[in-house]
């Protein structure tokens, strides 16, 4: 398998899709195409990978600029500039330049707490109301933000939180995202980057090792993300196989509709099974899959 070549296919497709003024433009909602939050999630890729040329330095110095630019006075990026700033996306985008060895202004912390329910535990928005579905914890944004965090208390209690749901729903259930494997590869992303061992720790892994699954390149390079941070071997293998077989000839991966719109009124029901809670988007430029698939290309090769 061909590893290298798969990279630098990738990296050359998404630098040809980055706009002029250093964003990555994706998804298309009512509201728009996600600026920040599509650049954010991969200039992080991009921030991790070993090699970097000058036109790959030159792209990520471009999407950082950009953020930088494109950060809100109260420390915040949003999903655009149109809609108000979110959590998810200001935690990406802070891991985003973190990993690249910009250092972030402490308001942009500052406001990630803003989001903070109980400790550890995240919402998306603090702009709706209480019974809205966004102001509910959610267990993805909550992983990232630990991550950006990196405080050990919020951690213990994300941990403690997140053993008790996978219980309760028999994965990492995901809130904004079609199936649980985003939810997946960021709690498993968690429980490595905190560095310790939770009482609870093998409980979440084997939940989460007991639901991966390959359907498409989305949720197979999100598997083998947490096959990775899970220790997986022979799961790791399985994806890199498929994904450099099913590599397009401009580099990218085959988008299918991931990104789930949650009513505002969707309660507990958005984690079973065969229930819609709101319409499905792809990422019809198939930027966010292709830097979804370059993340674990690049990992499965440390």
């Amino acid at each position: 398998m061909d590893t290298n070549k798969a990279v630098n296919d990738a990296i050359r497709f998404l630098s040809k899709l980055q706009s002029g003024d250093g964003a990555w433009r994706d998804f298309r909602l009512d509201v728009g195409e996600s600026t920040s939050w599509v650049t954010a999630y991969v200039l992080l890729t991009l921030g991790s990978l070993k090699y970097k040329d000058k036109n790959l330095s030159i792209a990520i110095q471009k999407a950082i600029d950009f953020l930088l630019s494109a950060k809100r006075k109260n420390g915040g990026w949003g999903y655009n500039e149109i809609v108000s700033d979110d959590c998810d996306s200001t935690a990406l985008a802070i891991l985003a330049l973190t990993s690249n060895h910009i250092q972030v202004p402490a308001d942009c912390y500052e406001r990630l707490i803003c989001f903070e329910v109980k400790p550890g535990l995240f919402k998306t928005f603090n702009d709706k109301s209480d019974s809205h579905s966004w102001s509910q914890i959610h267990h993805e944004v909550s992983a990232v933000t630990n991550i950006a965090l990196e405080d050990p208390a919020r951690f213990t209690s994300f941990l403690d939180f997140l053993s008790d749901e996978t219980l309760k729903f028999g994965t990492c259930p995901s809130f904004w995202w079609r199936t649980h494997h985003y939810s997946n590869f960021v709690c498993s992303w968690a429980l490595q980057y905190g560095k310790f061992k939770h009482p609870k720790e093998l409980l979440i892994i084997n939940w989460i090792r007991d639901t991966l699954s390959y359907r498409g390149p989305f949720e197979a390079a999100l598997s083998g993300l947490a096959a990775i941070y899970i220790g997986d071997n022979d799961a790791k293998m399985h994806v890199l196989s498929y994904l450099i077989s099913s590599q397009k000839p401009d580099g990218s991966w085959k988008a299918r509709p991931i990104l789930k719109y949650v009513e505002p009124d969707s309660t507990e029901q958005w984690v079973k099974k065969r229930i819609s809670t709101g319409p499905l988007y792809a990422d019809v430029k198939r930027i966010f899959t292709t830097a979804t698939v370059l993340r674990f290309l690049e990992l499965s090769s440390v």
